[in-house]
């Protein structure tokens, strides 16, 4: 079902990845978390090491691996392959996901293919997390934003040539995985190649037993050139493709047989000096995601399925700032994006014609958005930021078909459909000598329904076991977020809380349409698409980095978030009490690194969406390296053993009550120049 390998693939490991190592940004409002390799440090950047290393537990760590260890995020595992990110327990359209500020549809009717799927950490400068609804800069939001943005060429004065080589070998599913970068610049142009290789097989558990239809494989390359032009502007041009195959999904019914997807962006930007005008930035891009789910490799008798997918986006966005006085910035921006997407399936049955439906029925979908952020510094240690934004969206279903499917259920689709969603929100903050800094955020935030919650058709959900039904009436889901944040820092320590709490209203959950018929063996039953009155989320997190020696330091994070519907029934997807920490020892050439991750039990589960307790876990890894000067590069030695007691676990999030991998010994070598 997937289409082979080419030469043109083959010569993907001889593209380039760059070492990915995140770092805090200052501002506690908006967390950047830097991915690229800093050859000179300032002192700041010296003490964010140990949170560079935290954050990366290794080097050819995955998009999903970073993700894991941020504060407030958590992943919906499915299978080994593009889990599926989730912000204090909001997924979804519930928070907007973005690669470098482009919108991107997944393509899957199942999310299996959530867009931080088609990223690489080699392709990434840095991960933008800000949460919550004051998040709204890249589109309307209750949950908050994350943007991956990309790596771009570094230009010098005078020709410069480099590169990097990663691989490793991993024991729990027999994987490999490579990456290698080239990169070239000069006084006013640079090129930078990246790639990586992945390929899995089914992985061990904890209890020595094999999970059938867990193996997967990838490739994926990035080609970036800038310029610099002669009025002093930057001109970057970003080509991004990935594309998996034969990806097992032991959660779910079907499995993927391809994952295709393709991104290009351009951007123009220019910086002014002493002008109220600071900077001017515009970007051009298009995308098109294809995804192929089957389940001819499945042992299932009677029937077989296969649901292919597509969606294609174009959007545009210019971005202006404005420095009016040294304590006044403003921030204007305007974006629109027109996404198309299409999901069909076809069942083969041992007897009959072959039955064929839309399950996305032809749906475009625009948005134009308009943003304004502005800055007051209103005293040496005070600053007071609001945000506006307003969207306005259209949408359409496109076929006959899919008007007709959804016409069954009394819905009506024809013409074209218009909402217009506001945001907004406030934040103050101040700091002290002493070390202490306070931000406190009130936001009001709404989002639009997804494709599959608005327009979806007869889509199975395997985690409550139900086909679900689209529903285009639905309102949109709107939060009214409060945060209050806290941090101290010296020297030698930081120490940060965010504790927070959102009501919502027109909360989107699915409800049982009794009477209708299933679509899907077995199912049990039809649920359609319902705004409930109301729901709550609440919770926080704790940080902590300690600098105990010139060789020794420490990081974690803690979390926690609680939330219920209508009063009552908890909110689906919401991960227990977690905690991931690490210990370090770092010498001139050598290190090695202890970490602790434990979930404790979940009781507090969805009734309404099938949940089941959890129980809780504790894991322990163990890490070491060893790097020296060869030649003209550097020469990485590292090994680790992941899982190291060999626990059988799961966590909340996971579907299908699979376990996770078992103990993991795996072997890394890299060499850069």
């Amino acid at each position: 079902m997937h289409r082979p390998i080419t030469a043109c693939a083959a010569l993907l490991l001889c593209a380039g990845l760059a070492q990915a190592q995140p770092a805090p940004d200052s501002l506690p409002a908006r967390q950047v978390y830097m991915l690229e390799e800093i050859s000179i440090r300032s002192p700041q950047q010296a003490a964010a090491e140990p949170w560079l290393r935290f954050y990366q537990s290794q080097d050819l760590s995955s998009t999903e691996e970073v993700l894991s260890r941020l504060e407030g995020i958590s992943l919906i595992r499915r299978g080994a392959y593009a889990m599926e990110p989730v912000m204090r327990g909001l997924s979804g359209n519930q928070i907007q996901v973005r690669i470098d500020g482009m919108h991107i549809a997944g393509a899957c009717t199942d999310r299996m293919d959530p867009v931080t799927s088609y990223v690489e950490p080699s392709n990434l400068r840095s991960l933008e997390s800000t949460q919550g609804a004051a998040g709204m800069e890249w589109g309307g939001s209750v949950g908050g934003s994350l943007n991956l943005q990309l790596k771009s060429p570094l230009l010098s004065s005078t020709p410069s040539f480099s590169g990097e080589y990663d691989a490793r070998w991993a024991s729990a599913a027999a994987s490999w995985s490579q990456r290698i970068s080239l990169g070239y610049g000069r006084e006013r142009w640079g090129m930078r190649l990246s790639g990586a290789w992945r390929r899995a097989g089914d992985y061990r558990t904890g209890t020595g037993t094999r999970v059938p239809f867990s193996g997967y494989n990838k490739v994926n390359f990035a080609l970036s050139s800038k310029w610099l032009l002669r009025n002093g502007s930057v001109l970057v041009l970003d080509l991004l493709k990935d594309y998996g195959w034969n990806i097992g999904y032991p959660a779910l019914p079907m499995d993927v047989a391809s994952a295709d997807a393709e991104v290009l962006g351009l951007v123009w930007r220019r910086s002014f000096q002493a002008r109220k005008l600071a900077g001017i930035e515009a970007k051009l891009y298009a995308n098109r995601v294809y995804h192929v789910m089957d389940d001819s490799n499945r042992p299932l008798p009677g029937m077989r399925m296969d649901m292919p997918g597509w969606t294609r986006t174009a959007g545009a966005w210019l971005q202006t700032d404005w420095q009016w006085t040294p304590r006044l910035r403003t921030r204007l921006k305007a974006d629109y994006y027109y996404s198309y997407a299409r999901a069909e399936m076809t069942m083969y049955g041992e007897q009959g014609p072959p039955m064929f439906m839309l399950t996305w029925p032809d749906v475009g979908r625009g948005v134009l958005g308009v943003l304004a952020v502005h800055e007051w510094q209103a005293g040496r240690r005070q600053r007071l930021t609001l945000q506006a934004r307003l969207d306005a969206a259209h949408e359409q279903v496109l076929s006959q078909m899919g008007r007709g499917e959804l016409e069954i259920f009394g819905y009506d689709v024809d013409g074209v459909r218009y909402r217009l969603l506001p945001n907004g929100s406030i934040a103050w903050s101040s700091s002290s000598r002493s070390g202490w800094h306070s931000e406190s955020v009130l936001a009001w935030g709404q989002r639009l329904p997804s494709i599959n919650e608005a327009y979806g058709f007869y889509l199975f959900n395997r985690y409550d076991g139900f086909d679900y039904i689209g529903n285009p009436g639905l309102r949109a889901e709107s939060s009214l977020q409060a945060e209050q944040r806290l941090r101290y820092q010296t020297q030698r320590s930081t120490l940060g809380l965010n504790l927070y709490g959102y009501r919502f209203r027109n909360y989107i959950l699915g409800a049982v349409m009794p009477g209708f018929s299933v679509m899907t063996p077995g199912a049990a039953g039809v649920k359609g698409y319902e705004n409930l009155p109301s729901a709550w989320l609440a919770g926080g997190e704790l940080r902590w980095m300690q600098q105990w020696s010139r060789r020794w330091n420490s990081a974690a994070v803690l979390q926690y978030s609680i939330g219920a519907a209508d009063e009552a029934d908890p909110l689906p997807l919401l991960p227990p009490l977690t905690l991931r920490s690490s210990l370090r020892r770092q010498a001139a050439r050598f290190w090695v690194q202890g970490e602790a991750e434990a979930a404790l039990r979940q009781d507090r589960v969805s009734a309404r969406f099938g949940e089941q307790p959890t129980p809780g876990w504790v894991l322990l890894n163990l890490r070491a390296g060893w790097k020296a000067a060869v030649r003209r590069g550097e020469l990485e030695l590292s090994a680790g053993a992941e899982n190291l007691l060999d626990a059988a676990y799961r966590e909340h999030l996971d579907w299908g009550g699979i376990l996770r991998q078992g103990r993991n010994l795996y072997l890394h070598a890299g060499y850069r120049f």
